[in-house]
């Protein structure tokens, strides 16, 4: 008899079909590009760069006052932007703007410190609250006047970017 020869087949594992984390991203990347929302979000930080430049800032506390701002900007993309790409997309282009326009300011409105401490108040955030936060920041604690300011422009200019996110026409899918 003729040696038989023997074959042993080994059966392929199935692929895959979990995408990886950057595969996830850059698909995400895409449907934000292709329905327009990426656009939208350059726009954002654009139309908030011009705000925030446009705001009437001045006096003894003008340095304090910027950092809030910027502060509030951060902020509030990212609590009504769902999308983190779009939130983050919309926050570079207010800071590339920033940069730009008006360089000296953007080195000054990122107070590591000042951040810190708004940002530890995030739970629990109210004008009154960053009016507050604004009145330690300018060594004047307890100041009604100071803390006054803080709230005031904290509600402002909250306001101000609530309308410019919703006019922003984000498509939510």
């Amino acid at each position: 008899m003729a040696a038989e020869e023997v074959k042993i087949y080994r059966q392929q594992e199935p692929k895959s079909t979990a995408l990886s984390e950057g595969e996830k991203a850059a698909r995400e990347y895409c449907r934000q590009q292709e329905n327009g929302n990426l656009s939208r979000a350059h726009r954002l930080g654009e139309e908030l760069a011009a705000s925030f430049l446009g705001m009437p800032i001045e006096g003894e506390y003008a340095a304090q006052q910027w950092v809030l701002l910027s502060y509030l900007v951060e902020s509030e993309l990212e609590q009504q932007i769902p999308n983190t790409l779009l939130s983050q997309s919309a926050q570079s282009r207010f800071a590339e703007q920033l940069q730009q326009r008006a360089p000296e300011l953007a080195r000054t409105v990122h107070d590591a410190r000042a951040f810190t401490l708004y940002t530890l108040n995030e739970n629990c955030r109210t004008p009154r609250s960053e009016g507050e936060i604004f009145a330690r920041l300018c060594e004047r604690p307890g100041e009604e006047k100071v803390i006054a300011l803080g709230e005031r422009l904290a509600e402002e200019f909250t306001a101000e970017i609530s309308r410019t996110v919703k006019k922003a026409g984000f498509i939510m899918e």
